[in-house]
């Protein structure tokens, strides 16, 4: 039966891209998708680079580092149509390959812990692979020709090394981290939780791994620090990469169906006629969102919430506070819910029976409703101009890991008597 499952992720996963591809050659999305930015800007940044955020050139703003469009140069020089095809075709072996470390990093994680079967772990994990190979968000992400897949092996591989546990693997899960930042942003929110920080409830002390936490901090600037070079040396690349993440400057105006709450703020105040600055406004929802994500982590009683809980915090607050969250985005987010719910099980005690199965339909919403509601909110957005229903289904998600984080496991109860004995 769990085979068969998975057999039915594979065969909708390759439907998603047979359609994708449809779409593409037969319907005209060629001339509206969003792989179209990104062919742009692989052809411009080697023959123009100063005009790379020249938003002439594009139908929809290219808001990335320098450095990602040079991934795209190959695709470019193809020239659109094969270059999308060979395109969709790395991004489908992209997602076979978050499949394979899906199952290899929850083993890690599963590795040495009391009640961990190989048998119930394969059960599991073929079960959550399945599911994230159905997740609706793949067929947008191929729809559009993003690249969400390539910044998810990146994280996925980050988090492999993390789990090793020493100074070299630490160095290089943060340049993998920094190379995913380096190419798309998405992941910028997850830096402060690959720090190695908890409040020591014994000592009533801030402990840090100042040795650790440095490497991989390091390695995530390494990448970044390229990027930074490209600014330095073309000023006009920092100016316009500013305006377009972080002004507001292209945000569009009026009502739009990205998945934030920011955006939905935005939105309110459009239809209310009130005048904000957009970055004051993002500004406090990161501050509100994710200081009490990062505040839960580092106080945690559940001694077994470790850096893939770490990626699941980053990502969630990303795409809540973000101006153009889309659900396409949410690809780069399953397979860290995945992980955690085939691991979850041996990892937390009884009392949390109500939370994990909240944060399954979280997760399991997210999977299967968010793009129907996405598509919903453009018959219905006259009436009701909020794009909310991801937003709903991350915050399930998302409360109810705060609240695992903040249970006591067996393991942790076990220490604190023993300290105190």
């Amino acid at each position: 039966m769990d085979k068969r499952f998975l057999y039915v992720g594979i065969g909708t996963h390759c439907v998603y891209l047979i359609i994708s591809l449809m779409l593409f050659y037969f319907a005209g999305y060629s001339e509206t998708c969003d792989f179209l930015t990104y062919f742009n800007a692989g052809k411009i940044i080697i023959e123009d680079i100063n005009d790379l955020y020249n938003q002439s050139n594009y139908l929809f703003p290219y808001r990335y580092f320098p450095i990602s469009a040079y991934f795209f140069t190959p695709f470019s020089m193809m020239g659109l149509e094969i270059g999308y095809f060979v395109f969709q075709i790395f991004s489908l072996f992209l997602n076979f390959a978050c499949c394979y470390l899906i199952y290899i990093n929850a083993a890690k994680i599963q590795l040495n812990r009391l009640n961990s079967k190989k048998n119930d772990l394969n059960s599991r994990s073929i079960k959550y692979i399945a599911i994230y190979l159905l997740c609706f968000p793949h067929f947008m992400n191929y729809a559009l020709g993003q690249i969400n897949n390539l910044i998810t092996v990146f994280l996925l591989l980050a988090v492999y090394f993390f789990l090793k546990n020493s100074s070299i693997s630490d160095f290089l899960g943060g340049i993998l981290i920094g190379i995913s930042i380096s190419i798309k942003p998405l992941a910028i929110f997850i830096i402060p939780f690959i720090i190695i920080i908890n409040w020591n409830r014994k000592n009533k002390k801030l402990k840090i791994d100042f040795k650790r936490s440095s490497f991989r901090l390091f390695g995530v600037i390494i990448p970044i620090l390229v990027s930074v070079l490209f600014f330095i040396l073309y000023p006009t690349l920092w100016q316009g990469f500013v305006n377009i993440n972080f002004s507001g400057e292209y945000t569009e105006e009026g009502i739009n169906n990205s998945i934030s709450i920011t955006r939905a703020i935005l939105n309110l105040f459009y239809i209310m006629g009130i005048q904000s600055s957009k970055f004051i406004i993002f500004i406090i929802i990161v501050l509100i969102v994710a200081i009490s994500g990062f505040l839960i982590y580092i106080f945690k009683k559940n001694s077994n919430v470790g850096i893939n809980e770490g990626l699941i915090y980053g990502m969630i607050i990303m795409l809540l506070v973000y101006f153009d969250s889309w659900d396409h985005h949410i690809v780069s987010l399953a397979p860290f819910l995945s992980i955690f719910l085939i691991t979850i099980d041996s990892r937390v005690n009884l009392k949390a029976i109500r939370l994990i199965k909240n944060f399954k339909i979280g997760y399991f919403l997210l999977a299967s409703l968010v793009v129907p509601l996405s598509g919903l909110f453009f018959l219905t957005y006259q009436i009701f101009p909020f794009n909310l229903w991801a937003s709903i289904f991350l915050l399930i998600i998302y409360i109810s890991l705060l609240k695992i984080s903040f249970l006591e496991t067996a393991e942790t109860q076990a220490l604190i008597k023993s300290n105190y004995s």
